[in-house]
């Protein structure tokens, strides 16, 4: 999972679902989600592009797109939320949430 700066998301093309993880460098929350997430993007057979965002370097999307804590991952496409998530209970819940996306 790559790091992702507003920047360059900017310049991607948003054809498709794209999932924006937002985190802190120093949460631990934020540490245990990626190891989860990480854990779920290796069992997806065909997982969404999924993009680590220092969420202080976003200030204009966390308005934009409410975004109240970190850990949040969020799916969008076209600039457009279609679903966030907080709570990254289980690699299984994050599962079930990117096989939403991808049928």
């Amino acid at each position: 999972m790559e790091t992702l700066s507003m920047e360059s998301y900017e310049q991607l093309s948003a054809l498709s679902v794209r999932v924006l993880f937002f985190t802190t460098p120093m949460c631990g929350t934020c540490q245990l989600a990626r190891e989860m997430l990480k854990i779920c993007l290796a069992s997806l057979p065909k997982p969404l592009p999924t993009y680590e965002c220092r969420i202080n370097e976003w200030k204009p999307y966390v308005q934009k797109w409410q975004i109240e804590s970190v850990p949040c991952l969020i799916f969008e496409r076209n600039g457009r939320v279609l679903e966030k998530m907080y709570a990254i209970e289980s690699v299984s819940k994050l599962f079930e949430q990117y096989q939403k996306f991808t049928k």
